[in-house]
């Protein structure tokens, strides 16, 4: 057998696995340029050595412009297990506070250490100017303002039918009875309607129409209907006013006139005015009071109410301004304001507002409320007043002794006690403002950390600073698998291109 068939492809296995093992070498070996009499020899330093720099510079780009860019790392920062961490870190720091004994001060000593007696004296004076300072400031009422602007404006552009209508007609029911049970015992309600109606009968009496004229006749039916029903209670009220014993006096004074200009001075003498006066009130009372008469009241009623319809509001306003008097105007207010305040009236009124609201629900509040188009400016100018208002009293109020004094009640506070009224609503609100802040916190500050940072140049010096050594073992140790494998792949070849010709001589 021709041995030349076998040593050919040997040899070329050998020689290609041994220039790949070489050429691997050489990229690192030898660390430093060798001479020879003084002439530098080829290929010394090793490849890498002799491109340290450059390779170094180009890797720092590399890193700083592809790999760790600006938006890689907020990528990385608000990735959902991390703001999942955060989350879990809030609630077991949370969990810890509320079995807390320290107490604020405590705490605070932990965070600030010596400097904490020196923040805290100063805490009052800092924290009055500042605030001072800010309540003072145009620019913050104007933009504490056009919140609440923007916000009743968001309520009030809603559309009425997305109201909860129960709950408002309960509310104005109460709010209706509180606040006339407040005015009533303060007067203002009986000053205001004794006003009211004085004014309002001098004001009609250049009315030259029928009252019948203005009048629809549902109420004209109404009226009718009301003052059957309030007939007995009217004729027992009027009945209960001869206990006075001057209009006692009065009445008997008169029924004894009567008597005697009928039946003379003779026969006068027979019939007793006192036992007159006491049928006569029995008679009207039970009159009033039997339900076999309501036909009768009801007809006569409103046989009263047709007449009176058909005078004009002037001569009627003209005659009751002339014959009424202070004490009949303060009867007047008094039903007035009785029957106003009579739950089942104010019941009624609150029902009507309802009724109106509900015949408006496809329009919005503002819509409704907007009579003259100058709402927009009324809402803002009150914006404007109340912020006013608020900051003028917080300015008032917020002194150094104050803010001092607040200042040392929440230090000798256990951080356990705030913690326990915290509902967990306001805690998982509290959370996601947290989060939401450090989002943005990282998507602002990213930028400017990795400009300020050079990860491009910070690569490149670190790289600089390795020893070939040291570079040497960390390639290897990284590419070690690949390397060994270009190796055998040299030596494969090797034997590949060394048994071609042993092929060719066989053919």
């Amino acid at each position: 057998m021709d041995t030349g068939l076998i040593i050919t492809p040997i040899a070329g296995a050998v020689i290609g696995y041994f220039t790949n093992w070489l050429a691997i070498k050489m990229l690192f070996r030898p660390y430093k340029e060798k001479k020879l009499f003084g002439c530098k020899l080829p290929f010394t330093p090793g490849l890498i050595p002799k491109e340290k720099d450059r390779i170094a510079k180009a890797l720092g780009n590399a890193v700083g412009e592809q790999l760790l860019t600006s938006d890689t790392i907020i990528e990385s920062l608000t990735k959902e297990n991390v703001l999942e961490s955060i989350d879990n870190l809030m609630d077991a720091g949370f969990d810890k506070v509320k079995l807390s004994y320290l107490k604020v001060d405590d705490v605070a000593k932990k965070i600030f250490g010596e400097k904490w007696q020196e923040i805290s004296n100063q805490a009052s004076d800092v924290i009055c100017k500042k605030m001072s300072e800010l309540l003072a400031s145009q620019n913050c009422r104007t933009a504490v303002s056009e919140i609440l602007n923007s916000n009743i404006r968001k309520i009030l552009d809603k559309k009425v039918e997305d109201l909860p209508m129960e709950k408002i007609l309960q509310y104005i029911k109460n709010m209706l009875i509180s606040s006339f049970k407040d005015i009533s015992e303060s007067g203002i309600v009986n000053s205001a309607v004794e006003k009211s109606v004085w004014s309002f009968i001098t004001s009609l009496k250049e009315d030259e129409r029928k009252i019948s004229e203005i009048v629809s006749c549902s109420t004209v039916d109404e009226l009718k209907d009301y003052l059957s029903l309030k007939a007995p209670e009217a004729a027992n009220a009027l009945i209960s006013m001869t206990d006075d014993p001057e209009v006692e006096e009065f009445l008997k004074g008169k029924i004894a006139n009567v008597i005697s200009s009928f039946t003379g001075p003779l026969v006068g003498m027979f019939i007793k005015p006192d036992d007159v006066y006491v049928k006569v009130i029995e008679g009207i009372t039970n009159y009033f009071n039997d339900p076999i008469n309501m036909p009768e009241i009801e007809e006569q009623i409103g046989k009263a109410v047709d007449k009176f319809i058909e005078n004009t509001v002037g001569s009627v306003a003209t005659m009751v301004s002339g014959q009424i008097r202070e004490n009949t105007v303060n009867r007047i207010t008094s039903f007035i304001v009785s029957e106003a305040g009579k739950e089942e009236n104010i019941e009624l009124f609150a029902q009507r507002a309802v009724n109106f609201i509900n015949d408006n629900s496809q329009k919005s509040i503002i819509d409704i409320i907007d009579f003259d188009g100058t709402a927009d400016k009324k809402i803002y100018d009150l914006c404007v007043s109340l912020t006013d208002s608020i900051f003028t009293k917080l300015l008032e109020v917020i002194t150094p002794e104050k803010v001092d004094e607040k200042i040392c009640s929440l230090l000798k506070l256990r951080i356990s006690v705030p913690a326990a009224h915290f509902s967990l609503d306001n805690f998982i609100s509290v959370k996601k403002i947290i989060k939401k802040g450090y989002c943005t916190l990282v998507r602002r500050a990213a930028p400017k950390m990795i400009e300020a940072f050079s990860v491009s140049g910070v690569v490149e010096e670190k790289i600089n600073s390795f020893s070939m050594e040291f570079t040497e073992k960390l390639i290897l140790s990284i590419a070690k698998k690949e390397l060994s494998a270009i190796t055998a792949i040299g030596g494969v070849l090797g034997f590949v291109i060394g048994l071609v010709p042993v092929i060719v001589s066989l053919f």
